[in-house]
């Protein structure tokens, strides 16, 4: 497994010759947040750390992605060939 920041996956799709379409950022759903949470109180604090964690990442998102993990995808093509 290896970490990766935006540059470093921009640069791994450069070099493997695709073209980037679109990126998503993403501070995770808050089911992911809750999904171990089986009473009142861990389904609560779980729901407290989403609106946190999804609140900071909305209003500032460098400061989130420091402070913790926010996932990144990206879409990526082929180049069109020409025949």
């Amino acid at each position: 497994m290896q970490r990766l920041d935006r540059d470093a996956a921009r640069a791994i799709v450069a070099d493997a010759g695709l073209r980037l379409i679109c990126e998503l950022e993403d501070a995770l759903p808050l089911s992911v947040h809750r999904f171990f949470a089986t009473s009142a109180r861990s389904r609560a604090l779980g729901t407290a750390k989403w609106a946190v964690r999804a609140s900071l990442h909305r209003v500032a998102p460098a400061l989130a992605r420091r402070l913790f993990t926010v996932h990144y995808a990206c879409l990526c093509v082929a180049p069109a060939r020409v025949p």
